[in-house]
């Protein structure tokens, strides 16, 4: 078995703060999902600087727009009352919160979206830290997070929470409108790749800016999600992603899609996407076997809840011997 990439890998036992990623993991793209989930308080500042601190390559986010369109880091449409107390410090009492599009900047800043774990049972503590008052951040409050650590080569995998057919958001085409101006006006077009399940999203971007990157996120196989495609009609996933290949740069699949796609969606080999042009980077992996098995298929990258644990797997790997 040859695994991709690692050979030149010579890994530290430890990660110190501010540390360039290009420099610890050289050609494996570590992504921290929602800023590291997994440690810290979803896609908050606290979460963005301890993925930071462990040497990713990739801050991965979900991001919505407010009322008075300001790009916020957020992956629900709404004010989830699993993440966020009130503005008082109270439980919500419906089942979810406002919608973004109906709250400025300035009410969404109110909410206390660090006190809570979704999950202690998925997520538990430690080595998860709450992070009591911690607000919802604004997508510029991260890019500002990062210029002040001075790190000049972490990249960004920006995430356009939407859903087809829904009202909860704002129309889409503002939606991306709003993004890719931040991204401009933030000088980070470069270093950010653009994602989304509703691959129309993803044609909409490249239109605003053709210098943006963009993946192709998958989940199900519906033409809703895929821009109108059926997949039966163009002989499955790798079929679909030719067919828009104008627009979608890489492809980020559920890691099921990977290990079980054969009989489940009529996948492709990881091999097979790359020869077709697009870098795989699968969602989202925690458990450090599975890592491995992915590693081995010849991934791009991995997003995860711990980039910790797929730290210490690519540090074991550059320490193994490999097999042709």
């Amino acid at each position: 078995m040859r695994i991709p990439l690692l050979l030149c890998l010579a890994l530290p036992l430890a990660f110190a703060p501010h540390v360039a990623a290009g420099e610890v993991l050289p050609g494996f793209d570590v992504q921290a999902h929602r800023g590291a989930r997994g440690l810290a308080p979803e896609n908050t500042l606290v979460g963005f600087a301890r993925a930071l601190a462990l040497g990713v390559t990739t801050l991965e986010l979900d991001v919505g727009v407010t009322r008075d369109g300001r790009v916020v880091v957020a992956h629900d449409p709404f004010v989830n009352p699993k993440l966020c107390l009130t503005p008082t410090g109270e439980p919500f009492a419906a089942e979810r919160g406002p919608l973004l599009r109906d709250l400025d900047l300035r009410e969404i800043r109110a909410f206390d979206c660090g006190s809570l774990n979704p999950d202690a049972g998925r997520f538990p503590e430690p080595p998860r830290r709450n992070a009591p008052g911690e607000p919802m951040p604004s997508l510029r409050d991260v890019f500002e997070l990062v210029r002040d650590r001075g790190d000049t080569t972490v990249r960004f995998n920006v995430e356009v929470k939407s859903w087809p057919g829904s009202d909860d958001t704002v129309p889409l085409e503002a939606f991306v409108r709003a993004v890719v101006e931040v991204l401009r006006s933030e000088k980070m077009l470069v270093r950010t790749t653009l994602q989304a399940f509703e691959w129309r999203a993803l044609a909409l971007a490249k239109q605003l800016e053709p210098r943006l990157r963009t993946a192709a996120l998958l989940a199900e196989l519906d033409p809703a999600w895929q821009a109108g495609l059926d997949a039966g009609e163009h002989g499955g996933v790798l079929g679909l992603l030719r067919a828009v290949d104008g627009y979608v740069d890489a492809f980020s699949p559920h890691w099921t899609l990977l290990l079980e796609g054969e009989e489940r969606y009529a996948g492709a080999s990881v091999a097979a996407y790359q020869a077709a042009g697009f870098p795989v980077v699968p969602w989202t992996v925690n458990e450090p076997e599975r890592m491995r098995q992915l590693i081995a298929l010849g991934v791009d990258g991995i997003i995860t809840d711990y980039p910790d644990r797929l730290i210490e797997v690519l540090q074991g790997l550059a320490g193994s011997p490999t097999q042709d």
